[in-house]
């Protein structure tokens, strides 16, 4: 047997625990896994050693901004995607809002293209749910997305550029939305938070002359994004839409999807690692650079959000990479509401799920499920992604189980470092050391050696 590549002596996650196994890999592909020792008579390119690492399959981030081709200064498809693969995600899934937004195929498949020149790693695509024409979103489908996106609040003052086709902020919209989606067998993500409510908090806490962090969090509390998704629960029960709730951040919006899916509704869930780790005094520490919408929520929260990862009420993990410069967010130091929305994570998400599984807080087999196997099957990539199994692409993750350490902005390879300080001291259990996509090695010994292009375009299938 010929091989470009062996990675042997490592504890490879097969399905759902740690096996004792040797990789075969050939042509972009897993060719084989063999017990150690298997392949010690093949003509072999290139021998990783594994040994005292754990061999993952690539990450897969479903929720990802990257804003290409627009504000390059925030991010670009290079800096995005040297910072997912450093950070062991081989595969990013990119969130419509861009200048032009993601509104039809013919935007999808320039930002395709746009990816395909720069990036380390695969890309795929959202497209919007929200202009209302059939046709949109039947070239949308065409030109290969993944899934589709809408948010349920109005355009954001000063970013029409971005957001424009991309809002249903009132019911009626919502439901024509819905009555096309019937027609394409693809998942729907919404932003869930009723939009007249967070009007409503937002107006009576500004007339108190309240600019504060934690304001956000008051303008924006549990039932804000509950009562939403519970909309969501019933018009995709009605109409058999596939649902997927992005960024759920309060218990009492984990309790709508868990009762939903005990009534058979077809609606997966997403969290996020800032979700998990903090609760809203970290705006009171932390102003903008802790600003997200859903914004952050109470410590009880963020234990009721670990219980339904672990029971499966939220399907899977995922960063909301959301890059901004620290001028946009220090322009809003004394303001909250004037602050843009969002931080980066993706470097921060297999570190934290896998960290959580070598440090007991979450099992293996969650583990796998939520960074792995659960967005796959989602976005229409299993088993393709998401497995080491032979026919499976060849991206892996070496990873070191042993070396802990802390989180540090000035550390990562985003262009949006500066705006990462929430993660700032954050313990994680091991570190990414090894990367190869399609086969090829792209980081090596923690350093970010492959080239650019050399991820390809996602589509379902």
């Amino acid at each position: 047997m010929d091989l470009d590549c062996v990675i042997a002596g490592g504890r490879v996650l097969a399905g759902h625990e740690f096996v004792a196994a040797d990789l075969g890999i050939q042509s972009g592909r897993i060719a084989a896994v063999g017990a150690p020792g298997a392949f010690s008579g093949a003509v072999i390119c290139r021998l990783l050693d594994a040994r005292d690492h754990l061999v993952l399959p690539g990450a897969i981030d479903s929720h990802f901004h990257c804003r290409a081709p627009s504000h390059p200064e925030r991010e670009d498809f290079a800096s995005a995607t040297e910072a997912a693969v450093a950070g062991g995600v081989t595969a990013l899934i990119e969130m419509p809002i861009s200048v032009p937004p993601t509104t039809n195929g013919q935007v999808l498949r320039a930002r395709a293209e746009l990816a395909r020149k720069s990036a380390y790693v695969h890309v795929g695509f959202y497209s919007s749910a929200a202009t209302g024409r059939r046709e949109d979103l039947q070239g949308a489908v065409e030109a290969g997305a993944l899934a589709f996106k809408a948010f349920l609040q109005h355009v954001p003052p000063g970013r029409e550029d971005e957001f424009t086709g991309l809002c249903l902020p009132t019911n009626g919209e919502l439901l024509a939305a819905f009555e096309l989606l019937t027609a394409f067998h693809l998942p729907c993500a919404f932003h869930a938070e009723d939009q007249a409510m967070l009007s409503h908090r937002e107006a009576a806490l500004r007339a108190a002359g309240r600019r504060d962090g934690r304001a956000h969090a008051e303008s924006r509390p549990d039932y804000v994004e509950a009562v939403s998704v519970g909309t969501l629960m019933r018009l995709a029960e009605r109409f058999g839409v596939h649902v997927h709730i992005p960024h759920v951040s309060s218990r009492m919006t984990a309790d709508v999807i868990r009762d939903a899916k005990r009534r058979g509704v077809h609606v997966t869930a997403e969290t996020c690692p800032h979700y998990l780790e903090f609760d809203a005094s970290a705006l009171a520490r932390l102003g903008p650079y802790a600003k997200c919408n859903p914004p952050l929520k109470e410590p009880t929260d963020s234990r009721a959000l670990w219980d339904a990862v672990w029971d499966g009420t939220i399907d899977t993990v995922a960063s909301d990479h959301s890059p901004f410069t620290v001028a946009e967010k220090e322009r809003a130091r004394d303001d909250i509401w004037a602050a843009p929305p969002g931080f980066p994570g993706v470097e921060v998400l297999v570190p934290y799920v896998i960290g959580a599984a070598l440090s007991g807080r979450l099992s293996v087999a969650r583990a796998a499920e939520v960074l792995y196997e659960a967005p796959a099957r989602i976005f229409g990539l299993w088993p393709r992604k998401g497995s080491i199994r032979p026919g499976a692409d060849a991206d892996v993750v070496l990873y070191t189980p042993t070396e802990g350490g802390t989180f540090d902005h000035r550390r990562l390879h985003t262009k949006a470092r500066g705006t990462a300080l929430i993660w700032d001291g954050v313990k994680h259990t091991g570190s990414v050391r090894t990367v190869l996509v399609s086969g090829e090695v792209v980081v090596d010994q923690d350093k970010v050696v492959g080239r650019r292009g050399c991820g390809t375009h996602l589509t379902p299938g």
